[in-house]
């Protein structure tokens, strides 16, 4: 099977599978399609924004716009579903 082949078979097992996911639960789908480029996304953001965040304390400037833009990438790039296995979890729980 050639690389080509195999690229389109798993296209085509990928939006099959999509498609079956969307009929199943639409609403977790279009979140999945939302929150999915943005915590690919997000690492670089707060990368990004903890430099201007420094460079404009450095400069005395006014960083609370941009400290607010570096919470909102920090908590995508956190975001994640709880399977109730974290060490966080445990702890809140007294486990």
């Amino acid at each position: 099977m050639s690389p080509i082949e195999k690229y389109k078979n798993y296209l085509i097992f990928y939006f099959r599978s999509f498609s079956l996911f969307w009929h199943a639960a639409p609403l977790s789908s279009l979140l999945l399609i939302v929150l999915v480029p943005l915590q690919a996304l997000a690492p670089a953001l707060l990368l990004t924004f903890a430099q201007r965040i420094l460079d404009g304390l450095q400069g005395q400037q006014n960083v609370l716009p941009m400290l607010i833009v570096w919470t909102v990438a920090f908590f995508i790039a956190n975001a994640a579903l709880d399977d109730g296995d974290t060490v966080g979890t445990a702890i809140c729980k007294g486990d």
